[in-house]
């Protein structure tokens, strides 16, 4: 197992010619020429447009930031509702509170871990106003299912594409198609600068108003046709140094997807011979995957628990949930404390939100039960997988 390092010497020549230029920001939250960042964070915007065929670009300080900035562009209404998977980072979930908005959790699909369109509807009421539609584990969701689901009910999607930088759906890139999409440059993503992220849009109005939450909309709406709704801004602005590391990272994008597809390659040659027992990632010609993790599901909980137990022996790095696990769960939403003791955003809403166990018993299940993540930030080779292989002779037997 050997840990991928993707920053170089391309990244150390970047960042040095940043720090001698002086600029390592070139922002300034008054309207002008430098409201929109420095030449690197331009630089950045340009060539993810081009790359991935959007309009714009909105280059911010972590995902999370863009998430929160994404559901604020929507200029909802406190109490509105926003339908989301269990399965999915908490800042995710929490961008919704944050605006003052009410979780509707729908359960996922067992096998793409993403919103399972058939349970969409259900979750449906006269106060939801968008979904966030997360791809799982570098497999993009099935976005024309979901699409048509929203646009019989004139929902919003804003597609949380954290983990699927460079993957395709149906031919186009996984991140592009919704509303507002994204993408995150945290350590462990495919590309990276430490933290960030960018919000992808095509449409002009919505770029804007991220523009203006990125850098406090509050104080620069004076030059701008847009609502004073929601223009309540923060400073999520990504600095010239990580913004010159992402322009060289970007460039490497396509490897480091070759070199995780390889070691899922060779994981798939391991498990796949245990069908019945193990469950491999799904695979279809409609979409590729990139591999931010490896997930597999058992049939059996001790069977799951022993060859985690075994792999973490091996220094294998494994989990058993992803992330803090469901997020319903998580006691924010079970004591719905989340400013003081109003009980806000759920007292602003007359429908009643179940957060119990039980509500999204495909994500519990598979929780508790039947899930193995494996990182894949490590490049395996057939020496780790002849271990594998080993221990799964040792708790399944011979294939």
């Amino acid at each position: 197992m050997k840990h991928i390092n993707t920053i170089g010497k391309r990244e150390l020549a970047a960042v040095t010619s940043v720090l001698e230029s002086g600029t390592l920001s070139g922002f300034n939250a008054s309207w002008g020429e430098r409201f929109l960042g420095g030449p690197k964070v331009q630089e950045l915007e340009y060539s993810i447009c081009k790359q991935f065929s959007v309009k714009h670009a909105i280059a911010v300080n972590s995902w999370s930031s863009g998430l929160l900035i994404a559901v604020g562009s929507l200029q909802l209404e406190p109490g509105d509702e926003i339908i989301v998977s269990p399965w999915n980072m908490c800042s995710t979930v929490t961008s919704i509170l944050q605006w003052l908005c009410v979780p509707v959790f729908c359960d996922i699909e067992q096998n793409t871990f993403s919103i399972d369109p058939d349970k969409l509807e259900l979750c449906i009421t006269n106060r939801s106003r968008a979904i966030i539609l997360n791809d799982m584990h570098g497999r993009p969701t099935d976005f024309d299912k979901i699409k048509a689901i929203a646009d019989k009910h004139n929902l919003k999607i804003i597609s949380d594409s954290a983990q699927t930088i460079g993957a395709v759906y149906k031919g186009r890139p996984s991140g592009t198609l919704a509303d507002i999409g994204g993408f995150s440059f945290n350590w462990h993503k495919h590309i990276h600068c430490g933290e960030g992220g960018v919000l992808v849009t095509n449409d002009s109005s919505v770029a804007e108003r991220l523009q203006l939450l990125r850098n406090h909309a509050e104080g620069a709406v004076e030059n701008t046709q847009q609502s004073l709704a929601n223009m309540i801004g923060f400073n999520f602005r990504l600095t010239e140094i990580q913004a010159a590391i992402l322009c060289e990272q970007l460039h490497k994008l396509p490897c480091t997807i070759k070199r995780r597809q390889q070691s899922a390659k060779r994981f798939n040659a391991v498990f796949e011979k245990y069908f019945g027992y193990i469950t491999i990632p799904k695979h279809t010609e409609d979409w590729s995957n990139v591999y931010c993790s490896y997930p597999l599901l058992f049939n059996d909980p001790d069977m799951r628990n022993s060859i985690y137990e075994q792999m973490l022996a091996k220094g294998f790095p494994v989990n058993k949930k992803f992330s803090r696990g469901c997020v319903h769960l998580l006691p924010v939403f079970q004591a719905k404390s989340a400013y003081g003791s109003t009980q806000i955003p759920w007292s602003l809403n007359a429908n009643t939100q179940n957060y119990s166990r039980g509500t999204c018993p495909v994500a519990e299940k598979l929780e508790q039960n039947y899930f193995v993540d494996i990182c894949m930030e490590t490049e395996y080779d057939n020496q780790d997988c002849e271990i594998l292989e080993n221990i799964c002779i040792n708790t399944i037997g011979s294939a």
